[in-house]
């Protein structure tokens, strides 16, 4: 897994299945948003190792169970588990009856957690593929077109100024296109799986 991973954002993507434990090895994730998808289970223990992590979101899920409780967790508020009925903790109005604390027990065998690493790490690949078909679909259209870009982007942000010009043409066609590839490319990868 990617150990310089600083923000992961798979919000609204129609995940199905449960929170991987392994997203606990990224190690320097400061932001999780796993919010509108369909999860269910458990939020994993493991979670609760990201001594960096700053924003979590899995709001509107089908997550149940108890919240991990350590000192990083009791620092998230409410709106960022809700719609999730059947979780309880600290931070939500539904508190855990027999919750005994903080735990940790290392991923085993059984969690049943393998075939949802395998789905998130499908959904890893074409993320990336996609992306890097977008860049290079980006740069070849925008190296191709240079000047027409240029002068697309000219009327269309009424600006003269050269640099400010060339930035705009290295956001479109190094973010924009690759974006609406990887958006395209994954809802029809996600029409198959």
């Amino acid at each position: 897994m990617a150990m310089g991973l600083v923000f992961l954002n798979l919000s609204n993507n129609i995940l199905i299945g449960s929170i991987p434990s392994s997203l606990g090895n990224l190690s320097n994730l400061e932001a999780l948003d796993l919010s509108l998808n369909i999860l269910s289970g458990k939020i994993p223990q493991q979670l609760a190792k990201l001594t960096f992590l700053e924003f979590l979101n899995v709001s509107f899920n089908n997550l149940s169970g108890p919240i991990p409780q350590n000192e990083q967790f009791s620092t998230f508020q409410d709106k960022s588990f809700k719609g999730n009925q059947g979780l309880c903790g600290d931070q939500l109005l539904n508190k855990c009856v027999d919750h005994k604390g903080p735990s940790f027990s290392p991923p085993s065998a059984s969690d049943g957690d393998n075939d949802s690493e395998s789905l998130f790490e499908l959904y890893w690949n074409v993320i990336l593929i996609g992306y890097i078909g977008g860049l290079v679909g980006g740069v070849a259209l925008g190296s191709a077109f240079y000047p027409d870009v240029l002068g697309w982007l000219e009327r269309l942000f009424l600006v003269e100024n050269k640099k400010l010009l060339f930035l705009l043409y290295l956001l479109f066609s190094s973010v924009l296109v690759p974006f609406i590839v990887v958006t395209a490319y994954n809802k029809s990868v996600l029409c198959l799986v």
